[in-house]
């Protein structure tokens, strides 16, 4: 098991943050460990949204571009494209926008398992 996973999987760091945060596969999507912030973000406490998939909390109209950008991702195109913004769907029903930091999902040959980062506001990513 890598380094990373075993960080995120055994640190309370990983709730600490003031970014969201999720493991998840990068074949199913299926969210393996996400952080405080995630949850609260999307309405989830962490027993909910462990096990469902991104593609599941993505609006229908969006799964494949989301497919489409994370497999470009995967194959090394688009370096110079550091964020992608999709549409979530809160558990209320509401969509909530997520920018997500592309320089950071770092997919970890071993488990499989990707970690992206994601902000609800595009003007933080834009101050830093």
């Amino acid at each position: 098991m890598s380094h990373a996973v075993q960080f995120f999987e055994h640190s309370d760091l990983f709730d600490l943050l003031s970014i969201m945060i999720i493991m998840f596969d990068h074949e199913t999507g299926e969210i393996i460990k996400a952080n405080k912030m995630f949850c609260e973000y999307l309405g989830y406490n962490k027993s909910e949204i462990k096990g469902i998939t991104i593609f599941n909390l993505i609006p229908e109209k969006e799964v494949q571009r989301t497919i489409d950008a994370l497999n470009s991702y995967k194959k090394g195109e688009d370096k110079n494209k550091h964020l992608f913004m999709n549409n979530y769907t809160h558990k209320d029903g509401s969509i909530k926008p997520m920018y997500w930091v592309r320089s950071n999902i770092n997919r970890q040959p071993l488990t499989g398992y990707s970690f992206a980062c994601a902000l609800d506001n595009i003007e933080v990513y834009d101050r830093n």
